[in-house]
């Protein structure tokens, strides 16, 4: 018998508006080849990690009125190209990149709906 192996993990996020959000990762963030699915869905990817969005207004209202920010941690090669090419976009940044205790060097953005995006890269693999 074979021994399972889990891949990646790719959550529905809850968006207030899809189009706004899919045009935002697509161009300030580099991501490409979005798709829609009626008016409920999109999403789009950058090499292999893909991202997903669902329209939910009440979700994503819920999401944002929480004490606590949701938080996404992407996974990466080069966090520091990642930070370099962000900056130019003028992104919001709320953190720059820095060796943290529990292995990953990272950094942290606000997305166009409010979710906090940690792009991290593993101290044993940073440069």
């Amino acid at each position: 018998m074979e021994k399972p192996v889990f891949h990646r993990q790719i959550p529905f996020l809850p968006v207030a508006n899809l189009k706004a959000t899919i045009k935002y990762y697509t161009t300030k963030l580099g991501f490409s080849n979005e798709w829609f699915w009626e008016d409920s869905d999109a999403g789009c990817g950058r090499d292999e990690l893909f991202m997903l969005f669902t329209l939910s207004c009440d979700l994503h209202k819920a999401f944002m009125e929480s004490e606590t920010p949701f938080e996404i941690t992407w996974i990466v090669e080069s966090v520091d190209a990642i930070y370099e090419e962000y900056a130019a976009k003028k992104l919001e940044i709320i953190s720059t990149p820095e060796d943290k205790p529990w292995g990953m060097r990272e950094f942290t953005l606000i997305d166009i709906n409010g979710y906090h995006l940690r792009i991290s890269q593993p101290l044993n693999n940073v440069e």
